[in-house]
Parts: structure tokens; C-alpha cells; sequence
């Protein structure tokens, strides 16, 4: 599974994100969309509208995990 963390580095709430990931020890990519204007993009796509906006990317998945 791959975490994304779209953020800002205004807002209190993106750094409480990323610190509660770091603290269980959860690898994440942070996107910050204000520096980043394809991260930003990727962000309205995804019809963000806060941040932090966190996205589970499940790569793959067996069958026989689900019964």
C-alpha cells in the first residue's frame, strides 16, 4: 500500500498528519501543493478541497486474502 499526503506547510493540521504517520512508523510521500503545482493539479483531481487530503493506494491485492 503506498500513502500519499497532499499538504500545505501552513496549516497545523497537515503537520499533525505527518507527525501521527511518523509516529507508527507508516512510510508515506508528502505532496506539498504549494510548491508544487503538478502535486496541486493531482490534488483538484482528486477533488481535494482541505488539506490534508491522505489517499491509500492499494498496489495489489490477493484473492485469497479476502475470505
Amino acid at each position: 500500500m503506498e500513502i500519499i499526503v497532499y499538504s500545505t506547510d501552513l496549516y497545523i493540521f497537515c503537520q499533525k498528519q505527518k507527525a501521527f504517520l511518523e509516529s507508527l512508523g507508516v512510510d508515506f510521500v508528502e505532496k506539498d501543493i504549494q510548491k508544487n503545482e503538478q502535486y496541486r493539479e493531482e490534488f483538484f483531481e482528486l477533488d481535494g478541497t482541505g488539506t490534508p487530503l491522505t489517499v491509500f493506494k492499494v498496489l495489489s491485492y490477493s484473492l485469497d486474502l479476502i475470505h
